[in-house]
């Protein structure tokens, strides 16, 4: 493999459920806020919000709990939360994610966090990442549209330098695999908490384990001859 200095393609991330076993985290602080509203929030109901933008998940969240909360209000209390308990417990890795980022560096392939968390939670990822991984993050709180539109991950190749046809991204959620799909990057599924839509010729994986420096190899070279 080539250097990341020199190498035309990438691999693109989300990280709640795919690369960070961060969905518990976010429903523990769900079930607080709306507890603290008077509101018992389901596993259901939350899982209405997975991989959505905070905007949008806040606005469902408030509108079909009818809890006395603006969705701002809702989105500023749970990333509060969120952060706070990021900070305090870390954020755990998916099945096989840091070894997979340790490769990516090993074998000079750039990466990118693409998620719809905000800067103030992924940077808890980033400080636990493979040093020289992860190079660039996309956040939910940058000025571009988010998921399940395909602008975070345009943004990522952007700012890596790097063709989106040219790059390989994972996703576990709906509004994620849309995102990646339609951006144009070669789209792999890794399902967790929710089913995925069938995509054409979007692989679905059972976990990030599956994924080395063969399978790499052999990706990058049908993308990049």
């Amino acid at each position: 493999m080539k250097t990341a200095s020199n190498f035309s393609g990438a691999v693109l991330f989300d990280m709640d459920g795919t690369l960070t076993d961060t969905e518990k985290i976010w429903w523990e602080a769900e079930q607080k806020v709306c507890a603290r509203a008077g509101y018992e929030l389901k596993v259901e109901e939350a899982k209405m919000s997975i991989g959505k933008s905070l905007p949008e998940a806040a606005r469902q969240i408030v509108e079909y709990t009818g809890i006395d909360m603006t969705p701002a209000e809702y989105e500023t209390e749970l990333t509060q939360l969120v952060a706070q308990i990021a900070a305090e417990e870390g954020l755990p890795w998916r099945p096989g994610a840091f070894e997979l980022l340790t490769c990516l560096v090993e074998t000079g392939i750039p990466s990118a966090l693409v998620t719809s968390s905000y800067h103030s939670f992924a940077r808890h990822a980033l400080r636990r990442a493979p040093q020289g991984s992860l190079e660039v993050i996309v956040s939910g709180d940058m000025p571009i549209r988010g998921k399940p539109q395909p602008d975070p991950y345009l943004e990522a190749a952007h700012l890596l330098g790097v063709d989106i046809h040219n790059c390989l991204a994972f996703e576990d959620s709906i509004p994620g695999l849309y995102a990646a799909f339609q951006s144009g990057a070669r789209t792999f599924a890794v399902p967790f908490m929710v089913e995925l839509p069938r995509l054409p010729g979007v692989r679905f994986l059972k976990s990030l384990q599956e994924v080395d420096a063969d399978f790499l190899r052999q990706e990058f070279a049908d993308l990049i001859p």
